[in-house]
């Protein structure tokens, strides 16, 4: 069943085979394209606990953020059991000139191998529309 869960450490190894998949292109939701260009190829354990680490920094709205940037929280798409990463969802707690012309309030990308499979529709009753 399709679920959220806020980004744990305990998902580190199917995060990185999502992000993974990928390649080179934008995992919009994610907040992946936050990081330095070095620390999108960190995989690892240790650099996935940082990248949570500003994942979490990003939803506090106490948080001092640049010009550009507005409070976010994260979620992870998960399914089944074990939990298997299926994709990445922001939900943005107000908006900018430019997310309010482009971005919106959501965000999300559903890694290529799990696409139509009905993870960005599925209703809480567990059908898609």
């Amino acid at each position: 069943m399709t679920a959220l869960a806020p980004p744990d450490l305990r998902l580190h190894t199917t995060w990185a085979e999502a992000v993974r998949e990928f390649a080179d292109t934008t995992v919009h939701g994610s907040g992946v394209w936050r990081l330095p260009e070095q620390r999108y190829t960190d995989l690892s354990r240790e650099g996935c606990a940082q990248f949570i680490a500003l994942l979490l920094e990003e939803s506090d709205p106490s948080v001092p953020l640049p010009d550009d940037r507005v409070p976010c929280t994260y979620f992870w798409i998960t399914d089944g059991d074990p939990e298997e990463v299926v994709g990445f969802l922001a939900f943005r707690h107000r908006l900018n000139a430019w997310l309010f012309e482009e971005g919106g309030h959501i965000g999300y990308s559903v890694r290529p191998s799990r696409r139509r499979e009905g993870h960005a529709s599925r209703r809480r009753d567990g059908r898609t529309e």
